[in-house]
């Protein structure tokens, strides 16, 4: 028998975390109001984004070490630390992924009502409508929105979700920049040493993660649309 969504506790600790009806994610609750451990929900990214330092700072510690003494050593010391960085948030999330179901009754805080699937009376039905966004439809009680919306295929707490975009927006961000700032030394270096091939390689590098830090913090504002509560009734049939 499958385990309905909501706030559960964890077994063994003193979290209180949200499960979707497959697993627990990584927001719990704290003090009543939905908090995110981590920015990062899939681990995937951590490794993309740490496999991708350590490969820009590596090629530019080639040409650092020619030209500084112990220069490349410490250039690969940095990218790995930063590598490792992402790595321990993504095994953390993971963890997180991986606990056990719950075995209790479910957490009834006042301040994360109504649930999904919670229904009053009112002139439409209700069911999940479409929000801000389409593809992340949102539950309608028949009288009012709740804060929970279909994220990637199940339930999720729309509360704190801002805080957890705005959050990896700009870590990836910063990442991007770092990776401009190694290409941006490279090519540089690549240049006076005369390795203009590589250096063309690492000005477009920079080229690609500046377009992406400056996108991100342009599109902060428009990822975050979905998971604020609208303001109107749903005007269309149920999506799900």
């Amino acid at each position: 028998m499958s385990i309905p969504a909501g706030w559960y506790s964890v077994a063994g600790t003193n979290d209180v975390r949200w499960w979707d009806g497959r697993g627990f994610r990584e927001v719990t609750l704290v003090d009543g109001a939905p908090r995110y451990r981590f920015a990062w929900g899939l681990p995937a990214g951590n490794y993309l984004l740490g496999a991708v330092i350590v490969l820009v700072f590596g090629v530019v510690s080639l040409f650092v070490g020619d030209s500084l003494r112990g220069g490349g050593w410490l250039v690969l010391l940095v990218a790995a630390l930063i590598a490792v960085g992402f790595g321990v948030v993504g095994v953390l999330a993971m963890k997180t992924l991986r606990l056990p179901p719950p075995t209790g009754e479910p957490v009834r805080a006042d301040a994360v009502q109504p649930l999904p699937g919670a229904a009053e009376p009112g002139p439409i039905a209700p069911g999940w409508y479409a929000g801000p966004a389409r593809d992340k439809p949102r539950w309608w009680t028949g009288a009012q929105w709740t804060d929970y919306l279909v994220y990637a295929g199940v339930p999720y707490p729309a509360r704190g979700q801002d805080e957890r975009v705005r959050r990896q927006s700009r870590r990836v961000a910063l990442g991007a920049a770092g990776i401009f700032v190694a290409s941006v030394v490279g090519a540089v270096i690549a240049g006076v040493s005369g390795a203009v091939g590589v250096a063309i390689v690492l000005s477009a590098i920079a080229v690609i993660a500046l377009a992406v830090a400056i996108g991100l913090r342009l599109g902060e504002r428009r990822a975050m649309r979905p998971f604020i509560r609208p303001l109107l009734p749903p005007a269309g049939p149920p999506i799900a």
